[in-house]
């Protein structure tokens, strides 16, 4: 059976860093976008299994990514965590409305965010 891919999209290298080996070692293969403009030329190259998005990013933030990834016939049955230092109840409740399947506040707990990887994709 072929790995199951996870696309990870924050622009905080160092946390990319951090999340690209804990789930390579949960068995995913992993792509990172430090950007939601290379979140979606990831997905035009290949479509991921799921998607990990940070809500606070420049250029395009995660709810405009989320917004756009969902209303796309392509690309909207695709599972997403979010994950952010930002969880304020509107941030969470608006995520959740246009599709997110978790939302996880940083600092977040490693071996929860493999479980809910497995959970969705497993």
């Amino acid at each position: 059976m072929a790995k199951k891919t996870v696309l990870v999209i924050d622009d905080d290298e160092v946390l990319l860093s951090t999340i690209q080996p804990m789930l390579e070692k949960g068995g995913f293969s992993v792509v990172t976008e430090n950007s939601g403009s290379g979140g979606f030329d990831a997905i035009r190259y290949s479509l991921p299994d799921l998607i990990i998005l940070d809500t606070i990013m420049p250029e395009m933030d995660g709810i405009e990514f989320l917004g756009q990834l969902k209303s796309q016939v392509r690309t909207k049955n695709i599972p997403v965590i979010m994950l952010s230092a930002d969880a304020n109840a509107h941030n969470v409740s608006t995520c959740m409305a246009l599709g997110a399947k978790y939302y996880m506040a940083k600092p977040f707990d490693r071996d929860k965010l493999v479980e809910c990887v497995r959970k969705l994709v497993c």
